[in-house]
């Protein structure tokens, strides 16, 4: 009602008060502004609802050195459609992207299979393409809850 610039101060103010309520801290006021994160390949694991609501994430690209995504890491982050996967990731944890409604492109760069649960992609759209290294598909295709992709295809990455 009181124009744009007044909706976006608004808009920040809410940033601030409930970053500093998460957190305490700066990078949780901030956190509605990322549009895009790539986890460094210094990382090796992503912690327990880490980006979990962060309507505005778009693109996740993680880092080749994670080899652990937790439970709830991209909970909800209904904004999300497209995530890469590094190639050293083994195991994601029940709804680590449950409720990313938007994604349509999960780029999964392990050569094996990373092992995930019956929950990891909960109420992802059944339209959601899986993309794997080339001569990876039928590994994927008879991997327990990979298969539930129905479209798989090869790419070299």
């Amino acid at each position: 009602r009181k124009g744009k610039l007044r909706t976006y101060f608004n808009i920040l103010i809410v940033f601030l008060v409930s970053g500093f309520w998460h957190g305490a801290n700066w990078t949780f006021v901030l956190w509605g502004f990322w549009t895009s994160v790539t986890i460094p390949d210094s990382v090796t694991e992503i912690c327990y609802c880490a980006f979990s609501g962060c309507c505005s994430l778009t693109s996740v690209t993680i880092g080749n050195s994670v080899k652990y995504i937790e439970n709830y890491a991209f909970d909800d982050c209904s904004g999300l459609t497209s995530v890469t996967i590094g190639n050293s990731v083994t195991f994601i944890d029940s709804e680590a992207f449950r409720g990313c409604s938007s994604l349509t492109s999960v780029y999964c760069k392990a050569i094996v299979p990373p092992i995930i649960v019956n929950d990891t992609f909960d109420k992802v759209s059944a339209t959601a393409t899986l993309y794997v290294p080339t001569g990876c598909k039928a590994a994927y295709a008879a991997a327990t809850e990979w298969s539930k992709f129905k479209t798989i295809e090869e790419t070299q990455f």
